[in-house]
C-alpha cells in the first residue's frame, strides 16, 4: 500500500473535525480537542521517514566511512614508508657490494688505482688489487703475497715479483709477463689465453691437472712448474722439453 503523507493527514483531520462537531453537538467541545490532539500525536508516532529508513542509521554509515577511510590513509602512509626504507636498505646493500664487482673500479687496498694505469715498479706486496685493470703497467713491481682479483687483460707484468701472489680466478687474457716471477703463485681458475709468459719463473705456481687457461700462451724459455725444465724454443700453450 503506497503511503501518501498528504493524504493521510488530510483523512485524520476530516475525522477530526467530524468528532469534534459530533462532540460539540453534545457539549463535548474539550474531549473533542484532546482527541484531536491524540490523533496528531499517533500519526507523529506511525509515520516512518520517507524511504522506508530508520532515522539516524545514514550518519553512522557516514562516520563508520570516515573512520576506514582514515584508516586506509594511515595504512597507505605507512606502507609507502616502509618501501622507502626497504629500497634505501636495498640502494645501501648495491652500494657495497659494487667495490667487489669484477670487472669495477681498480682499487688497490680499497683505495682507487691511479688514473693513468701506471704502478710500475710499486711497492704492493701483499696488497690487494680489485676491479678492472686493464691495460695498466706493473711492471717491475713487488707484488709478493698480493691478491689480484679482477681484470688485468693486456696488463704489464715485465720484470714484477708475484712471488706467492694470490692469482685465482681472474683474468690475464693478453697480460705480458716476460721475466716475471711467479713462484708458489696460487693460479688455478686463471685464464692466460694468449698471456706472453716467456722467460717467466712458474716453479710451483700451479698442479698438473689444475683448471689453468694456456691457449695459445707464450711458453718459450719459461721456468716450468717442476722448477727445472725450461720450455723450449716456439712452446705455445704447453711447455716442449728441449
Amino acid at each position: 500500500m503506497e503511503r501518501h503523507p498528504i493524504i493521510r493527514k488530510l483523512v485524520i483531520l476530516m475525522l477530526a473535525l467530524g468528532l469534534v462537531f459530533a462532540l460539540g453537538a453534545c457539549g463535548g467541545l474539550t474531549d473533542a480537542d484532546a482527541l484531536f490532539e491524540d490523533a496528531e500525536q499517533i500519526e507523529t508516532i506511525t509515520e516512518e521517514p520517507a524511504g522506508g529508513e530508520e532515522p539516524g542509521t545514514q550518519p553512522a554509515e557516514e562516520e563508520s566511512g570516515a573512520v576506514d577511510e582514515g584508516e586506509a590513509g594511515g595504512e597507505g602512509a605507512g606502507g609507502e614508508e616502509g618501501e622507502g626504507a626497504g629500497d634505501g636498505e636495498e640502494g645501501e646493500g648495491d652500494g657495497e657490494g659494487e667495490s667487489s664487482d669484477e670487472g669495477g673500479q681498480p682499487l688497490v687496498d680499497d683505495e682507487p688505482a691511479p688514473a693513468d694505469g701506471d704502478l710500475s715498479g710499486a711497492d704492493l706486496e701483499n696488497a690487494r688489487l680489485e676491479g678492472d685493470f686493464s691495460d695498466f703497467s706493473f711492471a717491475n713491481a713487488n707484488l709478493r703475497g698480493a691478491r689480484l682479483a679482477g681484470v688485468f687483460d693486456g696488463a704489464d707484468f715485465t720484470g714484477a715479483d708475484l712471488t706467492g701472489a694470490r692469482l685465482h680466478g681472474s683474468s690475464f687474457v693478453g697480460a705480458i709477463f716476460y721475466g716475471a716471477k711467479l713462484t708458489d703463485a696460487a693460479m688455478s681458475g686463471t685464464d692466460f689465453t694468449g698471456a706472453d709468459l716467456r722467460f717467466a719463473d712458474l716453479t710451483r705456481a700451479f698442479k698438473p691437472g689444475d683448471s689453468v687457461t694456456l691457449v695459445d700462451a707464450l711458453l718459450e724459455f719459461a721456468t716450468w712448474i717442476d722448477g727445472t725444465t725450461v720450455c723450449a724454443e716456439g712452446s705455445v700453450e704447453s711447455c716442449e722439453i728441449p
